[in-house]
């Protein structure tokens, strides 16, 4: 009894040993090329930049992000600098402390009054108008 187990034993571990191990071949994938999100007719201004006139007479940016493609009407982007999203917490003396908001939470920060960048500079000057009115 015990030689016939054994013997159907190694006949089953003779057989686990000849069936193939490698996974079933696919078949090859078809390349999938994405239709690109400029119209025909676009015209590259610069590196990563297009331009595009519809037919209701609207010119389109077209622009190349590391997340894919953008489009705003042209001249409707504003180039000005943002308004600061940061605000004057105190002026003590010479100093200066700043507070903003981020995702983190607030970040505080102090300069000297002589060390202020341009939009620091023009946040401390519109506190002190606002100041100055509120004192009147």
């Amino acid at each position: 009894m015990m030689r016939m187990m054994l013997i159907g034993m190694i006949a089953l571990s003779a057989m686990a040993q000849t069936k193939s191990t490698k996974p079933a071949a696919r078949p090859p994938a078809e390349k999938q090329t994405a239709a690109s999100p400029l119209p025909a007719g676009a015209e590259q201004v610069r590196e990563g930049v297009w331009r595009f006139k519809d037919s209701s007479g609207k010119t389109w940016i077209y622009t190349k992000t590391p997340f894919g493609y953008t489009r705003e009407l042209e001249g409707k982007r504003d180039d000005s600098p943002a308004a600061p999203n940061f605000h004057v917490v105190a002026i003590e003396g010479d100093t200066v402390k700043f507070e903003r908001s981020t995702p983190f939470g607030k970040t505080v920060w102090t300069r000297n009054i002589s060390e202020l960048d341009e939009r620091e500079k023009a946040v401390y000057e519109a506190k002190l108008q606002e100041s100055q009115k509120s004192q009147q």
